[in-house]
């Protein structure tokens, strides 16, 4: 009796043990009937990214780079303005504080 029940739970096991094996093999030839999808839609996916890189790149980028030279000059040129009126309305005081500073 204990013989039949311990061959009986044996047979359970191996067959158990073999539908797993089974199950692994399909899955693996599924999985290697999938890989040239896979690596397509990967290089589809690459590429779109790339696309959409350089898109975005050689659009953003010039525009970024001509509003910081706009910025730029929106802040340089007033400030420039500034010291050179600054610089000719007392200059005159800066020439007599060389002059007094020679003797």
């Amino acid at each position: 009796m204990q013989d039949n029940r311990d061959q009986l739970i044996l047979d359970i096991k191996i067959a158990n043990y073999r539908k797993q094996q089974q199950q692994r093999i399909l899955e693996e030839q599924n999985f290697q009937q999938q890989i040239p999808k896979i690596k397509q839609l990967k290089a589809t996916i690459f590429q779109d990214d790339m696309h959409y890189f350089a898109k975005s790149f050689f659009t953003g980028f010039p525009i970024a780079l001509g509003s910081l030279i706009i910025f730029r000059s929106l802040l340089i040129f007033p400030l420039a303005m500034c010291a050179t009126n600054y610089l000719q309305k007392n200059m005159h005081q800066f020439y007599e504080y060389l002059e007094q500073n020679q003797q």
